[in-house]
C-alpha cells in the first residue's frame, strides 16, 4: 500500500516485549505503539498496510493505531505473504499450518487436511 508510512519493528528480547514505529516521512512524525510479547516478525496486509506481528504463542494485528492480540499455541513463524483470502498463513512447532484472517479465525491444516508429495 503506498502510503509513504515506514513501519520498523524493534524487539526486545530482554524485556520479552516489543515496539512497533510508524514513520511519515513527508511530515516528520513518527508513534509508537508497545507490543505485550516478544514479535519477531513483521508481515504487512497488502490491501489495507495492517501490520501483522508474530511471536512464540502470540499473532497481533495493528490496525488504525489498534493493537489486536491473540493466542495461538504453538505459533512461532508466519509466511512471507498472504493468500488472496488476505489469510496469514502460520507455521507451528509442530509442523502444523494454520491460516488466520483479519477477524480473527483460525483454520487449521493438519495432517488430516495436508497430502504429503512423493
Amino acid at each position: 500500500m503506498g502510503t509513504g508510512r515506514v513501519l520498523v519493528l524493534v524487539p526486545l528480547t530482554a524485556e520479552q516485549r516489543a515496539l512497533v514505529y510508524s514513520l511519515d516521512p513527508a511530515t516528520g512524525s513518527a508513534t509508537r505503539t508497545e507490543v505485550p510479547f516478544l514479535a519477531r516478525s513483521m508481515r504487512l496486509d497488502p490491501q489495507d498496510g495492517s501490520a501483522w506481528l508474530v511471536g512464540r504463542d502470540m499473532v497481533a494485528r495493528l490496525a488504525g493505531g489498534t493493537l489486536t492480540t491473540w493466542t495461538i499455541a504453538g505459533v512461532v513463524e508466519a509466511a512471507r505473504q498472504f493468500d488472496a483470502a488476505r489469510r496469514l498463513w502460520l507455521a507451528t512447532e509442530g509442523g502444523v499450518l494454520l491460516s488466520l484472517t483479519p477477524e480473527g479465525a483460525v483454520t487449521l491444516w493438519g495432517p488430516a487436511r495436508l497430502r504429503a508429495r512423493s
